[in-house]
């Protein structure tokens, strides 16, 4: 049986969507599944009883509002493409928790700002300490040039598609 190759042009460039696609989507599911395998077991070996159950979500969303600082919602929300009704959710956790607490805006009474608190940095700390751990060890086959190169070419992509060019546009 012969396998049927179609070339989709792509700014240019031709896509082989048979190959090319099947090899993308295996790489990046895979890259993910090791990355959620790495990250569940640094967390359980590094981390006491009470803080192994940060999944990476809660992590990505506390360590934005580290670099962030005190946030409203809508823009978490949008920065982290999170529904606000998951949003909600995970900090209504967290802050029960104790590792975020909410605080009314200064500036407009109505509004709510999010912020982490001491007891989110001390295990901020330690969880991007292990993020750089499993980036070392994911890029080590790399030469510099090579990883920057990744980067750049991961970023273009994300970039395309956050901007909806990459998806299909209805009929």
């Amino acid at each position: 049986m012969q396998q049927v190759s179609h070339q989709a042009p792509m700014n240019g460039h031709s896509f082989n969507t048979g190959t090319e696609t099947f090899q993308f989507q295996t790489q990046v599911n895979s890259l993910a599944r090791i990355y959620q395998a790495f990250w569940d077991q640094s967390v359980k070996a590094g981390q006491s009883a009470d803080q192994s159950d940060l999944n990476l979500t809660e992590c990505h969303l506390l360590r934005f509002l580290k670099a962030a600082g005190p946030s409203r919602m809508c823009d978490i929300s949008s920065a982290l493409d999170v529904p606000t009704s998951t949003l909600t959710y995970m900090v209504d956790r967290l802050v029960t928790r104790g590792y975020i607490k909410r605080e009314r805006d200064p500036k407009d009474r109505r509004s709510i700002r999010v912020s982490v608190t001491d007891q989110a940095n001390v295990i901020l700390d330690s969880h991007i300490n292990q993020l750089a751990d499993l980036c070392k060890k994911a890029l080590s086959p790399l030469s510099q040039q090579e990883r920057r190169q990744l980067i750049m070419t991961l970023s273009k992509a994300h970039l395309h598609l956050q901007d909806g060019q990459g998806m299909a546009q209805p009929a």
